[in-house]
């Protein structure tokens, strides 16, 4: 059955899909997108393991990417990640790359591998039975080669994990598409893609990529995530294998990101419970999970808290009447939220308004979907130039929560104008800025006849044409 067609300049994709293999509660659909490249027709498959019936419900998924010469199936035999599938953790999907790899610029497949997987997750989501607010990439080697490359280049993951491999070079180039939480994990003896990065060193004079050492790329992840960069280690046991972990925490958007090193081990490592480990990580990202823990929610070390500032917008200009808005929540329920602007109080900010996007990234925790925080604000009132805002959250057991943005205001001298007549457009010149986008208005007067212009862009966040400067 054909569940989507998609045309893309010169790509053609199709999805199909077929029951393969029933077990038990679970089943096994295998799927395939037909891409058209440089007039050559390639058929690229997945496996989907799903619950048989999903009775309406939508699940959370994860991609699982494997290492050059390997196929999607590969994944099949891997228990712990069955089982994970069988308790109704996750759907699991499984993508076979193209002549067995994966097109990072220089394999042997010569596919577009992020229209495929876009095609699929959007196949996916037009069946209803995958909460695309909860997609989730796991990749080993060249797959986690992919796995970095989809997460810089597009949103489709809330979090990835990739193992025994880093960022390249010119991966840790890209700056983020959107907010996610990273799961690194690298091995001591890799003499494939060594700890210390460097020209892949697998022999090959066809592949021929240059790999940031293990801790840079954890690195650049933690400073385009505006995590705290004064990273947290630990030395422990997964099972019988030490493992030396580093945590960055305190991201502006929540995110978490973690790199671990599998001592005396080699490319080809072996860990106790690492996918559980992993889907802890994706469902309760905290300093806990980042480091490979057990998370129990029933205990005080256990609990779950999150805040973010989603306007004013983080390293973003705010003008005039405006919003503050952002959400917050915490297992332990969230107690009274205050505004601090430039480190002086200004008020309580009024909580728990509507969030079903927030309940659907966090469903275990109580109420999450009244975790929304907003008030109306003249930024005007401010002054022109860089502010920083911060809101803190107590939570019921008195936590103290802190996000904090970084933002610029245009304003005029007056933070209110109240007469009818002004501002006084008869005169001006509007032009459009076609590189940034904008709208420039020069000649705009005001009351007293002073002369102003303004640039207005758009404001994804407010939904409307936003001032971004005013100059005399």
């Amino acid at each position: 059955m054909t569940h989507s067609l998609l045309k893309i300049g010169a790509l053609f994709l199709a999805c199909f899909v077929c029951v393969c293999e029933a077990l038990g509660e679970t089943l096994v659909l295998r799927g395939s997108v037909e891409q058209r490249v440089d007039g050559e027709t390639l058929t690229l498959e997945y496996l989907l393991h799903m619950p048989t019936n999903p009775g309406g419900q939508r699940y959370p998924a994860v991609f699982f990417f494997h290492g050059n010469g390997g196929r999607g199936e590969d994944w099949m035999n891997n228990t712990e990640i069955n089982r994970l599938i069988d308790e109704g953790q996750f759907i699991g999907i499984f993508p076979s790359g193209h002549n067995q790899s994966w097109n990072l610029g220089y394999e042997r497949s010569y596919a577009n591998d992020v229209l495929f997987i876009q095609s699929i997750i959007e196949s996916l989501t037009l069946q209803g039975f995958v909460n695309k607010e909860r997609i989730f990439a796991v990749g080993v080697s060249n797959g986690a080669g992919l796995v970095n490359k989809l997460g810089k280049e597009t949103d489709f993951f809330k979090a990835i994990a990739v193992i025994v491999s880093q960022q390249t070079l010119s991966n840790g180039e890209k700056n983020l598409t959107g907010p996610l939480s990273v799961f690194q994990v690298n091995a001591e003896l890799d003499d494939v893609v060594p700890l210390e990065g460097g020209l892949f060193a697998g022999g090959s004079s066809e592949i021929q990529h240059n790999f940031m050492s293990a801790d840079l790329s954890a690195a650049d992840w933690a400073t385009k995530l505006r995590c705290d960069l004064e990273k947290i280690s630990e030395v422990s046991f997964w099972g019988v294998s030490e493992v030396e972990s580093h945590v960055y925490d305190g991201c502006s958007a929540g995110q978490v990101v973690s790199y671990h090193i599998i001592n005396a081990q080699g490319h080809q490592i072996n860990i106790d419970n690492l996918f559980e480990r992993i889907w802890n990580f994706f469902t309760y990202p905290s300093i806990d999970s980042a480091f490979g823990r057990p998370i129990d929610l029933d205990s005080t070390d256990g609990q779950l808290a999150r805040i973010t500032i989603e306007e004013p917008v983080d390293a973003g200009t705010a003008s005039g009447v405006s919003n503050i808005r952002g959400w917050a929540l915490s297992t332990d329920g969230i107690a009274r939220l205050e505004l601090f602007i430039d480190g002086s109080y200004i008020s309580t900010i009024p909580y728990g308004g509507n969030r079903g996007d927030v309940e659907s990234a966090f469903p275990q925790i109580q109420n999450s979907i009244a975790s929304g925080f907003g008030q109306t604000f003249n930024y005007g009132l401010l002054g022109s130039g860089p502010h920083t805002m911060s809101v803190h959250a107590y939570t019921n057991n008195g936590t103290l929560l802190k996000a904090t943005a970084d933002f610029y205001v245009a304003s005029f001298d007056d933070p209110f104008i109240n007469h009818d007549d002004f501002p006084d457009l008869s005169s001006a010149l509007i032009s459009l800025d076609q590189e940034s986008g904008g709208v420039r208005i020069q000649n705009l007067l005001l009351e007293g006849g002073t002369s102003h212009q303004i640039t207005l862009h758009w404001n994804k966040a407010s939904q409307s044409f936003q001032i971004t400067d005013v100059s005399d």
